[in-house]
């Protein structure tokens, strides 16, 4: 596996984070007001923990489209290899989350 990327890899790999960004300040926009800024942060942090792999999932959708609508197919396959990578982690956090829960519910 070679770490040098083409130019459209690390376009591809950009627009994914701002992506994800855009996703994560869409959040906070939403949660802070509704819950007041002392009771937000809280809520925020259980959010961030909780839905990280929603937000992911949002990401890779929303680069994807941006992909498509500026770049053509040409960024996909970072972007494929990227959504993989994050839905295969997002699987094992939450398996990971959701352990205490199982050995404690016992």
């Amino acid at each position: 596996m070679s770490w040098s990327r083409t130019e459209e890899e690390s376009l591809a790999a950009r627009l994914y984070w701002l992506s994800f960004l855009v996703v994560v300040v869409f959040a906070v926009v939403a949660i802070v007001p509704a819950e007041g800024a002392s009771q937000g942060a809280p809520m925020l942090a259980l959010v961030a923990l909780v839905f990280l792999p929603a937000f992911q999932l949002a990401a890779f959708l929303l680069a994807l489209v941006i992909a498509l609508l500026l770049r053509g197919k040409a960024s996909y396959s970072k972007l494929f290899r990227i959504g993989l990578w994050g839905f295969l982690c997002a699987l094992i956090g939450l398996g990971i989350m959701w352990l205490p829960v199982l050995l404690l519910a016992k």
